[in-house]
């Protein structure tokens, strides 16, 4: 009887140790989950830096372009010496957009002059030095943005792609663009006006991201900040 319990008791043991080894393992395995779900965030963020050059995902200056019909007040001179100065982690830019001329209101003639007086893009080149993103391009990006109205609306805003080695004029983009959303390559369209056009393939060979102010039928001065760049 003595051998017997002696016998389960060392098996009881044993069993105990068992329980114990497995208890830690398991112990570990979860801390190790969640320190690795901690580590890997979904999206990442990109830097603005106070001379507008960006850190992370897309490395390249941030900069304003003005159509014929527009003018910017800040950030002035915006040229190869630099635009952006003492961002504070944002990029802002004002200025007045001159209102479209149009002509054949009301019939199937009507057209306006948007291809000199498109707006006011502020961008930036995913790139340092300036090129095609390659193989860190990212799968989507977003722009968040603040808007101040002064004149004509808040804001007509699009997001704009464009492809290395592409004419300037032929834009990938998303129009109506409302401030911080996610967008995918294949979300961008040559013609998104119309909601119509060729899609983005990807954004391995796109070399700027903008957001373009877009003109109205009435002058517009402008007022607006992009706070954060995204990417995911």
């Amino acid at each position: 009887m003595s051998n017997i319990l002696t016998s389960i008791s060392v098996l009881q043991l044993r069993s105990a140790r068992r329980k114990s080894r497995l208890g830690g393992l398991a112990f570990a395995i979860s801390l190790l989950a969640s320190v690795s779900l901690a580590a890997a965030p979904s999206a990442r963020r990109v830097v603005i830096g106070n001379d507008g050059k960006l850190e992370g995902v897309a490395n390249g200056y941030a900069w304003v372009a003005a159509s014929e019909g527009a003018s910017v007040t800040s950030p002035s001179p915006c040229n190869n010496s630099g635009c952006f100065k003492n961002t504070g982690g944002q990029l802002c830019t004002k200025g007045n957009i001159a209102a479209l001329l149009c002509t054949g209101q009301g019939t199937g003639q009507y057209k306006c002059n948007w291809d000199k007086n498109w707006g006011l893009v502020l961008g930036f080149n995913t790139t340092q030095p300036a090129g095609a993103w390659g193989q860190n391009a990212p799968r989507s990006v977003s722009v968040s943005y603040a808007s101040v109205a002064h004149a004509g609306s808040a804001g007509h805003f699009r997001l704009t792609a464009h492809v290395a080695g592409d004419p300037y004029s032929k834009q990938y983009c998303v129009d109506n663009y409302a401030p911080g959303a996610s967008v995918q390559a294949r979300d961008m369209k040559s013609q998104c006006w119309f909601g119509a056009g060729d899609s983005l393939p990807n954004f391995s060979q796109v070399d700027t991201i903008g957001l373009l102010r877009v003109s109205e039928n009435t002058p517009v001065n402008f007022d607006f900040c992009v706070t954060a760049i995204t990417t995911d």
